[in-house]
């Protein structure tokens, strides 16, 4: 049993040093490049630290499976290189038990990424987008446009770019309708909000 949690702490340990690397790797590159932006607002620094911890959830979600690929890999190098793993197989244990308390970390881990994928994402992703359009004010509607996930929608001969949903009412965030006919735009709308009733 100590071998067993041993084991599992090892390995979590080691995919959260990993996780943890690469986010920081991520998230340094992408505010240096935009630090510039931070230097209109008057809350600069409070809202660059609340944005980083935001994109660093997200980049962290989708960086998950690399750093639990990488956590086997260091776990199993510090067994090597400490003789522990020599000594489990010497001592008898198999390797399938070895893999166990891992597999079982594993386990924990999707489980709690699939939770909180479901849970805190679709919040966070939200107020990310909120800061980058009401603080940072990005002077390119084309870099806002390529810069996040497109999210489109088709009714009837309508076209509609819906890039964020307001959970408080319901509605859209900075939409772009494109009535299309005969598969020319015909007439391009915008505005700060969209709101359907019933």
């Amino acid at each position: 049993m100590k071998l067993d949690r041993y084991l599992a702490q090892l390995y979590a340990g080691a995919v959260g040093l990993s996780l943890s690397c690469l986010v920081m790797l991520v998230v340094a590159a992408q505010f240096l490049e935009g630090a510039s932006s931070f230097n209109t607002i008057e809350d600069g620094a409070g809202s660059a630290l609340e944005l980083s911890l935001l994109v660093g959830l997200e980049y962290g979600f989708q960086i998950l499976p690399v750093a639990v690929f990488l956590g086997v890999l260091v776990a199993g190098t510090v067994l090597a290189r400490r003789g522990e793993l020599l000594a489990m197989q010497a001592g008898g244990v198999s390797t399938f038990r070895q893999a166990l308390p891992m597999g079982v970390v594993v386990i924990a881990i999707a489980a709690g990424a699939a939770w909180g994928g479901d849970n805190w994402m679709p919040s966070a992703l939200e107020r990310a987008e909120t800061i980058r359009l009401e603080k940072l004010k990005k002077p390119s509607a084309l870099h806002r446009f390529f810069s996040r996930r497109a999210h489109w929608f088709r009714h009837d001969e309508l076209m509609l770019h819906l890039p964020l949903m307001d959970s408080t009412d319901g509605g859209f965030r900075s939409p772009s309708i494109y009535r299309v006919r005969a598969g020319e735009i015909i007439e391009v709308m915008t505005a700060r909000t969209l709101k359907f009733d019933s």
